[in-house]
C-alpha cells in the first residue's frame, strides 16, 4: 500500500511540474500548430488577441509586443493539467498582412481539453471582420 501511495505521489508531481516546463518549450518551439494571415494592422490584431485571451478561460501570463509573443495558461482542474498557449504575431514581408500562429500543449487524452488555436482564431475572425 505504501508503494502505491509513493508511486501515485511521484506521478502526480511529475504531471504537475510538466505544466511549468512546457511554457518555455512552447515559446521556444515556435512551430505553430495553427496559423492564419490577416489583412489588418499589427495593432488591431494584437489588441484583439489580448482582448480575446482576457475574456476567455485563459490566464494571461505575459505579453511582449516587440517580439510578438503572448503567453497564456489554462487553469489546472480535475480534467486538465493546465494547458499552455503561446501566440505569435508576425508582420509579413508586405507589411500589410499579419500572421497569427498558435502553439498549445493541450493534452489530447482529456475529453474536455479546449482546442485553443481554433477558439482564438475563430474569435479573431469574428472580431476583425
Amino acid at each position: 500500500m505504501r508503494n502505491i501511495i509513493r508511486i501515485l505521489t511521484i506521478l502526480s508531481l511529475v504531471l504537475f511540474l510538466n505544466g511549468f516546463v512546457t511554457i518555455t518549450d512552447s515559446i521556444s518551439a515556435k512551430s505553430t500548430e495553427q496559423s492564419k494571415v490577416y489583412e489588418k494592422s499589427y495593432d488591431a490584431v494584437w489588441n484583439a488577441i489580448v482582448d480575446i485571451v482576457r475574456t476567455s478561460e485563459l490566464d494571461l501570463v505575459s505579453t511582449n509586443r516587440e517580439s510578438g509573443q503572448i503567453v497564456a495558461r489554462e487553469k489546472v482542474d480535475a480534467l486538465s493539467y493546465g494547458d499552455n498557449v503561446t501566440i505569435f504575431v508576425e508582420k509579413q514581408e508586405s507589411g500589410a498582412k499579419i500572421k497569427v500562429g498558435i502553439e498549445s500543449d493541450a493534452m489530447a487524452t482529456f475529453v474536455s481539453s479546449q482546442n485553443w488555436g481554433t477558439y482564438i482564431l475563430g474569435k479573431l475572425d469574428t472580431k476583425l471582420r
